[in-house]
Order: structure tokens, then C-alpha cells, then sequence
């Protein structure tokens, strides 16, 4: 059990309470800083300069972690980029000469791979059922129409179309 001590008419609690309360509406919602393009080169600018992360933040005015982020992104993009290119001049033609080279020598494995990576080939997961498409029996409607001057409904043109006569096409006859 807990104690709560009095203090000129108010509990301790309350009073916690109520210093939490004006704390809470000083702190507004926390969003990322919108920095101008000229601050965020001020800041890339002393970072490449060899300046510490703090000593950026207190000439600029902002915290360290928005420093450490606009720093870090860049570096992040390069070196991804660097990675791609690399992958993209080296290893990926690489890559397909040894490809073009197991298919030649007729290795059933890589032509089954590559000829899956291609799509050419499915798994049988990922065959996609093909609904067929729901009749509408527009003909049966328009032949109903030529024929008793209204439209009919949905039944009325299902029926009529048992009874039209559909003559097939032979190749040649126009």
C-alpha cells in the first residue's frame, strides 16, 4: 500500500498529475524538421569539412538526429548505387556467359531455371484459373427487340435464345 503525503490541500498525486497535464500540452507533435535545400547543404557542407556531428548541430540549430539522417541518406543512395553498378558491369554478364554456356552443354537444370525465371515455365501454384466470362445475352436482347419492338428482360431473352437459329461459319463463305 501506498502513502499519498497532503500538501496545502492537495495530494501529491494531483499535483503530479497536474504538472504532467502542462507538460503535455507544451510538447507539440513531433515531426520530421522541414529543412530548407540551403540548410541541408550548409549541412553536407561541414560534414565533408570533417566537422562532429554535435558541433553541426549547435552551429545549425538542430538536433544530432536530424543531422546523422540527412548525412546518412546520401551515403546510403551511393553506396546502393555503387553496389547496383557493380553488379550490373561485372557479375551480371558473367553471369549470362555461364548461363549461355550450361545451356549449350545442354544442362537440363539451368535451361529448366532460367526457362522458369523467364516465365516461360509455371509452377502448378501459379497457374491462374481463367473464369469464363458470364453471358450477358446481348444478341438474344437485340433479336428479341427486332422482333416484338421491346426489350426483354433477363429470362425472356434466355429463353429466346434456345430458339434462335445459329447457322456455322464455314471458311470461304462470306
Amino acid at each position: 500500500m501506498h502513502s499519498i503525503c497532503t500538501v496545502s490541500g492537495r495530494t501529491a498525486r494531483t499535483r503530479d498529475e497536474e504538472q504532467m497535464g502542462k507538460i503535455t500540452a507544451r510538447t507539440p507533435y513531433k515531426r520530421r524538421p522541414n529543412l530548407s535545400p540551403q540548410k541541408v547543404a550548409r549541412i553536407k557542407a561541414r560534414r565533408l569539412a570533417g566537422q562532429k556531428l554535435r558541433e553541426i548541430a549547435e552551429a545549425e540549430g538542430s538536433s544530432t538526429q536530424t543531422i546523422h539522417r540527412i548525412v546518412t541518406q546520401d551515403e546510403h543512395k551511393m553506396l546502393t548505387q555503387s553496389y547496383r553498378d557493380i553488379i550490373a558491369t561485372e557479375i551480371l554478364p558473367e553471369a549470362v556467359k555461364s548461363l549461355a554456356k550450361l545451356i549449350k552443354e545442354a544442362d537440363r537444370t539451368a535451361v529448366i531455371e532460367t526457362l522458369y525465371g523467364m516465365k516461360v515455365f509455371v509452377q502448378r501454384n501459379e497457374i491462374e484459373t481463367v473464369q469464363a466470362p458470364e453471358r450477358d445475352y446481348a444478341d438474344a436482347k437485340v433479336e428479341f427487340y427486332y422482333k416484338y419492338g421491346r426489350w426483354p428482360t433477363l429470362e425472356e431473352a434466355k429463353k429466346f435464345d434456345q430458339t434462335i437459329e445459329v447457322r456455322p461459319l464455314i471458311k470461304g463463305e462470306a
